[in-house]
């Protein structure tokens, strides 16, 4: 005997038919496999990038470890290291590039340079801004990326996206004017890394371009060779006198934590290609977003970096302006 439906499809004594709980429960399954490993992707990538960000402040500031140059080549060392392992000695990484001199030399290397300048600016504002600080400065590169995509046109904003990034430009302002341990060489090395930051996202966005389909990886080993030889010479250079008499003996003394440090740096490059596959670059950016007002949060117990309320209104001004410039860009 098969049971009656009714109009609504259900039974008459009121349980949905077998095919609907079937669909529902594919359903439910086929939710939870996209969302569980989504979410678990982006809490590991929220902890492990705070922890590297709160960890090299903590390195510079209070272990007196003030050898930005330094720090910066042993973390990407370590992620030479990975990348070369993951594409020559593994089969997860597919080869897509020939890495011809031409190759190497016009496109890797400038690629290698800003990465090394990236990091140095960006570890040496740690010695004189506070953590909350940073953050708030690191909200305002979308200002610089939109300039330079435009400038090698790449990108042409509309003027509701213009308006959303002079709304950033506001807000960081704002939050400028508010800070109480401002320091003119602390933004300057800041706004430096901001900039070589984006002129570096430029040029990974020609390297890419015409349809090439290289891994995160596999470009990460194009030009991490280069950043290691980069910041090598400016060790030698900048910081060997200082390095000679008290930072080889924090390193020996400390040398786990350096570890730490250095693989941090790898995770959370591999946890960032990862949240991005498994949820999108937009998502991305908003996930990023929610991460740096957490760190300026938990900066102001940490370090004792203490937050004005002007400060605070240009951050959340600066907050909504991202957030718009993301929202603009996904609808666009």
């Amino acid at each position: 005997r098969v049971p009656s439906v009714n109009a609504n499809g259900m039974h008459a004594e009121g349980l949905p038919p077998p095919a609907v709980c079937s669909t529902r429960c594919l359903s439910g399954l086929l939710f939870c496999q996209q969302f569980i490993p989504a979410f678990i992707s982006a809490v590991l990538f929220c902890a492990a990038s705070s922890a590297i960000i709160l960890l090299n402040k903590w390195i510079v500031s209070s272990l007196g470890f003030s050898l930005p140059m330094t720090l910066s080549l042993l973390g990407m060392i370590f992620s030479m290291l990975v990348s070369i392992l993951l594409c020559f000695c593994t089969n997860l990484v597919p080869r897509t590039v020939d890495f011809s001199a031409s190759f190497c030399l016009k496109r890797a290397m400038p690629i290698g340079l800003l990465t090394a300048a990236t990091l140095y600016f960006g570890n040496s504002a740690y010695v004189s801004l506070s953590v909350s600080f940073l953050q708030m400065l690191k909200a305002s590169t979308p200002i610089l990326v939109m300039a330079l995509m435009f400038c090698a046109g790449l990108d042409r904003p509309s003027l509701a996206m213009i308006f959303s990034v002079l709304l950033i430009a506001l807000g960081t302002a704002i939050a400028a004017v508010g800070e109480i341990r401002f320091s003119w060489r602390g933004v300057l090395a800041m706004s430096t890394s901001q900039f070589t930051e984006a002129s570096k996202l430029v040029l990974m966005q020609l390297l890419f371009a015409g349809g090439s389909k290289m891994h995160a990886f596999e470009s990460l080993l194009c030009f991490s060779p280069f950043a290691v030889l980069f910041l090598f010479v400016g060790v030698l250079v900048l910081e060997l006198p200082q390095l000679r008499q008290s930072g080889f003996q924090l390193l020996f003394e400390h040398k786990y934590l350096f570890l730490v440090q250095a693989a941090l740096g790898v995770l959370v490059n591999i946890l960032t290609i990862l949240t991005v596959k498994l949820t999108s670059s937009i998502s991305f950016k908003l996930i990023s977003m929610a991460k740096n007002a957490a760190i300026v949060l938990l900066s102001v117990p940490l370090f004792h970096n203490p937050i004005s309320p002007v400060q605070g209104l240009g951050y959340s001004v600066t907050v909504l302006g991202f957030g718009a410039y993301n929202y603009l860009k996904l609808h666009g």
